[in-house]
């Protein structure tokens, strides 16, 4: 397969809309959280793997996605009437990530937490545009291992086998708990959904602060049904 890598994202800061998120107002605070974001600046660089794959066998407890098998029902009945898919690995950066972890101060360390979610969005944001661009497909859904009880985590090694183990290029490394690290990365499939399907509708967390879609009674048992 022919792996593409996306590098050279530049993410957007919205600062005013950081600052309220995080609730910095006092002018202490401003100061330090300007300066973050000016630091940042200067070492962040999110990056993502992709590749085009396809459907090549389906079973009644999964799919073959380019010969590499997935036991998974949410995966078997989302690409029921799917044939290609994109396989992915994103991050917000291992030099972003390396600042983070170099800071002490807990507070401090949950506003470069957020800065570093902000950088990742940014990598997600640049893969969505150049699938949409490159390959023409709208309406894009994503699933994403050990997001949900659906599709396990420990299956997170066979998705990077459909990268070729190229996520390692981007900085990303996978612990023996199936995490990755930085933790500010996100690997799943994305695929063209005439449903819109969302990992969000079948999530029952009601103050989730990425929550795109609202919670859907009843689709989680459908979509994971063998």
């Amino acid at each position: 397969m022919n792996i593409k890598i996306i590098d050279g994202i530049k993410p957007r800061f919205n600062e005013t809309a950081m600052k309220n998120r995080l609730r910095i107002t006092e002018p202490d605070d401003i100061e330090i959280f300007d300066e973050m974001i000016e630091t940042a600046m200067k070492s962040v660089r999110p990056k993502v793997a992709f590749c085009e794959a396809y459907i090549t066998g389906r079973y009644d407890d999964g799919v073959e996605v380019n010969g590499r098998r997935f036991k998974c029902n949410l995966m078997k009945n989302n690409l029921a009437e799917v044939n290609r898919v994109f396989p992915f690995a994103a991050t917000c950066g291992r030099e972003l990530y390396d600042w983070a972890k170099s800071i002490d101060d807990i507070f401090i360390a949950y506003w470069a937490d957020h800065i570093m979610e902000v950088a990742l969005r940014g990598a997600i944001a640049g893969l969505y545009d150049t699938i949409m661009k490159r390959y023409g497909v709208s309406k894009l859904s994503s699933m994403n291992p050990g997001s949900l009880e659906g599709w396990p985590i420990e299956q997170q090694p066979s998705l990077f086998e459909l990268l070729e183990n190229k996520q390692k290029e981007i900085g990303i490394e996978l612990t023996e708990s199936f995490l990755m690290v930085p933790q500010k990365s996100v690997s799943g499939l994305l695929f063209k959904s005439k449903s819109g399907y969302t990992n969000c509708k079948l999530c029952e967390m009601t103050n989730c602060p990425s929550r795109r879609d609202p919670f859907e009674p009843g689709l989680r048992e459908k979509l994971t049904e063998a």
